[in-house]
C-alpha cells in the first residue's frame, strides 16, 4: 500500500531541457527543447570555461537534479564538463581540458557543441 501511495503522490518536476553551444568568449547559446520553469533562464560566461545559468530563486541543491551530456574532442584531448547548483539563483557549468597525463590543464572555451543539458527541479 505504501508503494501505491508513493506513486499516486509523485511530484512532477519543473524541467529545463536544452542543447548548448558555446564559441569564442561568448555565452552559451541554448536551443530550448522544454522549459516550464518560472521564467526564461539567462546564460552568461564569467571566465574562460565557466558559464552560469541564472534565474532568480529557482534552484536548490536539495531538489535540483542536473543531467549534462558528454563531449567528444576529435583531437584526442580529454574534456570534462562539470555542472552544479551554485546558488538559489544560478547553476554553473565548467569545461576542463586535460593533458596526456590526465592532469587538469585549464578551464577553456570552445568545448561545448550540441551538449544535452537538463534540469529537473522537484518542489
Amino acid at each position: 500500500m505504501a508503494l501505491r501511495q508513493y506513486f499516486d503522490n509523485q511530484i512532477t518536476p519543473k524541467i529545463y531541457k536544452v542543447l548548448l553551444n558555446q564559441t569564442g568568449t561568448n555565452a552559451p547559446v541554448a536551443t530550448v527543447i522544454k522549459n516550464n520553469l518560472s521564467g526564461l533562464p539567462v546564460w552568461s560566461r564569467t571566465n574562460p570555461g565557466i558559464y552560469r545559468l541564472t534565474l532568480n530563486g529557482e534552484f536548490n541543491t536539495l531538489n535540483t537534479t542536473i543531467y549534462c551530456g558528454n563531449q567528444f574532442n576529435n583531437t584526442g584531448t580529454l574534456i570534462i564538463i562539470k555542472a552544479a547548483v551554485a546558488s538559489a539563483n544560478q547553476v554553473e557549468i565548467q569545461t576542463w581540458r586535460f593533458n596526456d597525463l590526465l592532469v587538469a590543464e585549464e578551464r577553456v572555451d570552445d568545448l561545448i557543441t550540441d551538449l544535452p543539458f537538463e534540469l529537473l527541479i522537484y518542489a
